[in-house]
């Protein structure tokens, strides 16, 4: 690894990423205050009210816990796309971009090999999305231990975020495999965003209506099941593991074709 690319790299995104964690600290304590009996209720009767709008962002009634609660109406959209929008920006920068504009081969030069240079940027990317799953969960554990002392379970809160951190790795490897395939750095940002946000779409349209629930088998995001976890489901670790198998793959994937991509000055 180089690690002066790697520290540049991750100077170069922190104001992204300090701003993702903004975002995220503000809805994290929003919602972690929401839980209580009378809001409950009243999220519950929105839910009747617009059960397909509800159930499109992920949103689900009846809860019994806190963390049933969070996955209900935070994982199922704002622990998504929040990480998505930065990991479709730093996967199409950490390479298409150096590619598009004919810097690439200065990284290339004296003793930088270009496996090393990828595994960097691969290293790069995802322990940006570590920090963000450590800064997440350090966020709720802290809003919870406050407000809810009582429901404060470390264990089953880290079980979670393990498994929506693998399910971020799973979306950087889709991106990240455009932006290694593409020279062209708009087409790489194009594919590399509408693959996981078609993906994403067909979640949420699954969903909403029974008849088109079959659309789940065609998005990377049924990989990830919280209620599953929690209820500590074997099928649910199986997906986990599945979404990592499929990340390294395509990782590899990326690695092999960056090796043999013709570069241009």
């Amino acid at each position: 690894m180089n690690s002066t690319l790697f520290v540049k790299e991750l100077k170069s995104s922190r104001w992204l990423f300090i701003g993702i964690c903004l975002i995220l600290t503000m809805y994290v304590t929003i919602i972690i205050g929401m839980y209580n009996p009378t809001m409950m209720k009243m999220m519950d009767q929105f839910f009747k009210t617009m059960p397909g709008l509800m159930a499109a962002v992920g949103f689900k009634a009846g809860s019994t816990s806190l963390l049933g609660f969070l996955v209900s109406y935070l994982y199922g959209f704002i622990l998504m796309i929040f990480p998505m929008i930065f990991i479709l920006n730093r996967a199409h920068v950490l390479v298409a971009r150096y590619v598009d504009r004919g810097s690439m081969v200065v990284l290339l030069t004296g003793h930088n090999k270009r496996t090393k240079v990828i595994l960097t940027q691969i290293t790069v990317l995802l322990s940006s999305l570590f920090g963000l799953f450590v800064y997440v969960t350090m966020i709720q554990y802290l809003t919870i231990r406050v407000m809810f002392p009582t429901e404060a379970d470390l264990v089953s809160l880290l079980k979670l975020n393990f498994g929506l951190y693998c399910l971020w790795v799973l979306i950087a490897s889709i991106s990240f495999l455009a932006s290694t395939y593409f020279s062209d750095a708009r087409l790489s940002l194009a594919v590399g965003m509408a693959i996981p946000i078609v993906m994403f779409v067909f979640k949420m349209i699954s969903n909403i209506d029974d008849k088109v629930v079959f659309l789940k088998y065609f998005t990377v995001f049924s990989l990830f099941n919280g209620e599953g976890l929690l209820a500590g489901e074997p099928m649910a670790y199986i997906l986990v593991l599945v979404a990592l198998v499929i990340a390294f793959l395509l990782f590899t994937l990326a690695v092999k074709i960056f090796k043999e991509k013709n570069l241009y000055i």
